[in-house]
């Protein structure tokens, strides 16, 4: 075999490598950015008299809406404060975090981003402040909503 030939040929094979690398990288999940929009944020004061633990749900009718705004209404008016009570489940879902209760104030829960890939939506939660000094038993949620989706909801 010729020098050329040697040559050619492993200049097709280093193209066919790097198409296959292409493939790989082209096939893999694109993720986007979900707009969410806040209906509420704060703590529930009621040392747990609520009977809401640390959880994540995912509302999908106005009974499941009503029976958790009455729950949070249940010791103090907490669903005041929400910029909207009123949700359309025809083109919205509800997201509500609610974290463990907390034994001094200053704590929040924090959804920092929600992600659509091809399988499913993710929501990042974090804890941006940590609390400090005060007495006062808290427990810390946040309510968002999206647009409905019919992939699972996977919280992280």
């Amino acid at each position: 075999m010729t020098m050329k030939k040697i040559l050619l040929l492993f200049t097709g094979l280093l193209l066919v490598a790097c198409s296959d690398d292409a493939t790989t990288v082209a096939s893999t999940p694109q993720e986007q950015n979900v707009n969410f929009q806040l209906v509420g944020k704060g703590n529930l004061y009621g040392g747990s008299s609520e009977n809401i633990g640390q959880q994540n749900l995912v509302i999908n009718s106005q009974t499941e809406w009503n029976a958790l705004k009455a729950a949070m209404d249940a010791v103090n008016n907490t669903t005041y404060q929400f910029t909207q009570t009123d949700v359309d489940f025809e083109q919205y879902q509800v997201l509500a975090i609610f974290d463990e209760v907390k034994m001094n104030g200053g704590w929040t829960i924090d959804i920092t981003d929600i992600a659509e890939n091809q399988q499913n939506l993710l929501v990042n939660l974090d804890n941006i402040k940590t609390g400090d000094a005060t007495t006062v038993i808290t427990q810390p949620f946040e309510i968002v909503k999206i647009k409905r989706t019919g992939k699972p909801i996977v919280f992280e």
